[in-house]
């Protein structure tokens, strides 16, 4: 997902959902219904970004604490959320998120911050900047090169736009 070769992606996490099912890690779950919801979404297929959405919640339902890596899932749940016209829904999604992983998870954080970046760029262009230059510094000094290139890319299109 993170190199940008979403069909590898998709199969990867179709993969993880039958293991995970067996099992029963549905932590797993979560992020692999992710993935596949943010295949749906760049395809534009909302019925299933939808169904994915509806599994993850159910997943979530009743657990009120943060376990692994949920970054993929609140960065689909709050794309989600802006495809339906409901950006801040999704900010305010992304900022418990946020919350939850800082100081604790450093790739985790930067994944979400750039997803609120992204929401960001036509919502509040100055605070998009202002997201993309941490995560971009604070991945530099981890050398997450791939998250430092995503920021680079949001901060291109706001230069492209201004």
């Amino acid at each position: 997902m993170e190199a940008g070769d979403l069909d590898s992606a998709a199969e990867t996490a179709r993969a993880a959902l039958g293991i995970s099912g067996q099992v029963g890690a549905w932590w797993a779950q979560a992020t692999a219904l992710a993935v596949l919801g943010l295949y749906a979404l760049e395809r534009g297929q909302l019925t299933e970004a939808n169904r994915c959405r509806r599994e993850i919640l159910s997943l979530f339902e009743g657990r009120d604490f943060w376990v692994g890596d949920f970054s993929y899932a609140e960065m689909f749940l709050a794309r989600l959320a802006a495809v339906e016209g409901e950006e801040e829904k999704g900010l305010e999604r992304l900022d418990r998120a946020v919350a939850a992983y800082e100081g604790r998870d450093a790739l985790c954080w930067c994944r979400l911050q750039l997803e609120r970046a992204r929401l960001l760029l036509n919502l509040d262009r100055a605070e998009a900047r202002r997201t993309a230059r941490r995560v971009r510094s604070r991945a530099a000094r981890a050398g997450a090169r791939p998250l430092v290139a995503k920021a680079e890319a949001i901060l291109d299109r706001l230069m492209v736009k201004d």
